[in-house]
């Protein structure tokens, strides 16, 4: 059998400045606003997240390679 594939968002990017204001924000790790931004975990926290990054000027990945 073959193992499911996770649903995984596109990455967001965003200066090292931003990652650390989103860390204070959320009162989490910078470790967990990397997952985060690297749309590995699907949680409504992850979501917020990436949800703030935008709107602090983070771009998607996917539109930087277009």
């Amino acid at each position: 059998m073959e193992k499911a594939k996770k649903k995984q968002m596109s990455p967001i990017v965003v200066d090292h400045g931003v990652k650390q204001i989103l860390v204070k924000e959320f009162k989490t790790s910078f470790y967990y606003v990397n997952i985060a931004l690297d749309g590995k975990k699907l949680t409504p926290t992850t979501l917020a997240i990436r949800l703030r990054a935008r709107e602090m000027g983070g771009i998607s990945a996917d539109s930087i390679n277009e």
